[in-house]
């Protein structure tokens, strides 16, 4: 309509009129089509051009504890050991990140360390000793920018002493040499920072799905990884009240590496999930078992996490967390580590 009275006061004939309202009303329809389209797609995902450039600082800090009571009736039944166990953890977690337009330079840290007493152990014995620091580099497309090539530097390892404690007296194999531990004593293993295992990496990512209720990453490359040791031990065999040793040795793999992240939320700001595997397969190898390359798929390295989190108030959280790790040329089976988790967090940066 304003068109057309616009027509009209500068003396235009009513058909130029109406061909002018004609022409303008399509442009309108048009113009309001594509913003809710843009809204739509918006609300979808967030891609790396809505991410301002500069550095992403963030630290939390999460405390856990667990106590329990289990008497004489719950024990009969095999409940457990008759007595109080308790358990009690601290987890810190750590990012820093980078954008510069199409470069990116993500760096995370995690520390996890956690204490148990249980009626049947005098002491307190180490359950959880996790240190792991990634160094990610990548680069986006234009197009797709959810593509591209990255360049990734990783280290896991323990903070502590790893040792072994047994309710009863034992017979420790160290190679040729034997020797008697009494009971409640602790087993030496291995040293702090043992072992230390790096990997370098370099190969594709791909981010396909950043959207606000799922995330997506995936990495698929080559790599090289060092198994560093100094002269500890782990167990290889329990048999009745003998323990075997064997002693670690260092070794260099070079290989290929998968890896997959997903993340989500399941209700907003109250229930979120995730879950990671990560797979490095040696083709090449200077480590021998029983005079034959340690390489192929009986070597495969597997590390598997997951967690669920349920926030109950700010800063207080119930969180179970599975962890399914296997290094071969450590300990020839899976190391799980799985529990339900009551934690206080808080952000310290």
């Amino acid at each position: 309509m304003n068109a057309l009275r616009l027509a009209q006061s500068h003396g235009l004939s009513l058909a130029a009129g109406i061909a002018l309202l004609a022409a303008t009303a399509p442009a309108f329809a048009q113009t309001e089509v594509l913003k809710e389209e843009d809204t739509k797609t918006k609300a979808l995902t967030k891609t790396s051009t809505t991410v301002p450039d500069g550095w992403k600082v963030s630290a939390k800090l999460g405390l856990s504890a667990n106590l329990m009571t289990t008497n004489a009736n719950a024990a009969a039944a095999g409940a457990g050991q008759e007595g109080v166990s308790f358990q009690f953890g601290i987890v810190l977690g750590a990012d820093a990140n980078l954008k510069m337009g199409q470069h990116g330079w993500d760096n995370k840290l995690s520390v996890q360390q956690g204490q148990t007493k249980t009626p049947n152990i005098a002491s307190f014995v180490k359950s959880v000793d996790n240190l792991e620091l990634i160094s990610t580099y990548f680069y986006r497309f234009q197009n797709p920018e959810w593509l591209g090539p990255f360049a990734r530097a990783r280290l896991q390892t323990q903070l502590f002493k790893g040792y072994l404690v047994r309710e009863t007296d034992v017979t420790v194999v160290r190679g040729a040499e034997e020797e008697k531990r009494p009971a409640q004593s602790k087993i030496p293993l291995t040293s702090s920072f043992e072992p230390l295992v790096l990997r370098q990496s370099a190969g594709m990512f791909a981010r396909p799905w950043q959207r606000d209720d799922v995330k997506l990453d995936a990495k698929v490359g080559l790599g090289v990884q060092e198994i560093l040791v100094r002269d500890g031990y782990v167990v290889q065999k329990v048999e009745d009240d003998v323990i075997t040793l064997k002693q670690l040795e260092s070794s260099v793999n070079a290989g290929a590496e998968l890896e997959l992240n997903l993340e989500g939320v399941l209700v907003k700001d109250l229930l979120t999930w995730k879950a990671g595997a990560n797979f490095f397969l040696p083709i090449i190898t200077n480590a021998e078992v029983d005079g034959k390359k340690a390489n192929g798929f009986d070597y495969l390295n597997t590390d598997i996490q997951a967690g669920l989190s349920l926030k109950v108030v700010k800063g207080l959280s119930v969180d179970y967390q599975l962890l399914l790790r296997k290094v071969p040329l450590i300990v020839d089976g899976f190391q799980v580590q799985h529990g339900l988790v009551f934690s206080a967090g808080f952000d310290i940066l």
